[in-house]
């Protein structure tokens, strides 16, 4: 059976990575935490404002916010200790990971490469809307507070993650999607 395929162009992003983002004698990592490229939820586009004003680091900065694994509360693999706002308007933290088994073996997978995508968990304090003239509604959260990062598997903002220092780019990737074969209907009441 012949099968027809038709190439659809899809974006993704890459970005430069530095080792002087590791220690592994220290078992620290430098990240990015969260950007302000908009994420598309259910209700619209939301952004994450990033200034000192809408960003309450307290909790974050405090050296005893987690580092999780998937956000799950139950799989603390590290410490967060110390935040930056970059004049970039990108959160950066210093991460040091714990000794305990699930901690050592995220820590590997990072020094090797294998896990890079970091997510944000937060609480939105104060939130605007706006619509866009193209009839796109925009959330930006003008005042929120970040309570945890996580290293995860699929990010909602692929512009932040470990080691993340360079401007972002956009090359295509090509996707290859299975069509219906074309059916021949004479020959299909022929057999018939």
């Amino acid at each position: 059976e012949e099968e027809r395929r038709e190439t659809i162009e899809l974006e993704h992003r890459s970005v430069e990575v530095r080792k002087e983002w590791l220690d592994e004698e220290k078992r620290t990592v430098q990240i990015a935490v969260s950007s302000e490229e908009p994420v598309e939820r259910s209700f619209g586009l939301e952004i994450l404002e990033h200034s000192a004003e809408a960003i309450d680091l307290e909790f974050l900065g405090s050296g005893r916010a987690p580092l999780l694994l998937d956000h799950d509360p139950r799989q603390q693999i590290g410490v967060i200790e110390k935040t930056e706002i970059g004049s970039d308007r990108v959160l950066r933290a210093d991460v040091r990971f714990g000794k305990g088994a699930l901690a050592d073996e995220v820590f590997r997978d990072v020094v090797d490469g294998i896990r890079a995508n970091i997510s944000v968990g937060y609480r939105i304090d104060d939130l605007s809307k706006n619509e866009r003239d193209d009839g796109t509604v925009e959330f930006r959260a003008v005042r929120w507070t970040p309570m945890e990062s996580s290293i995860v598997s699929i990010p909602a903002d692929s512009s932040v993650g470990i080691g993340r220092s360079a401007p972002v780019t956009q090359p295509s990737l090509q996707k290859e999607v299975l069509m219906e074969p074309e059916v021949n209907v004479e020959e299909v009441r022929t057999q018939a």
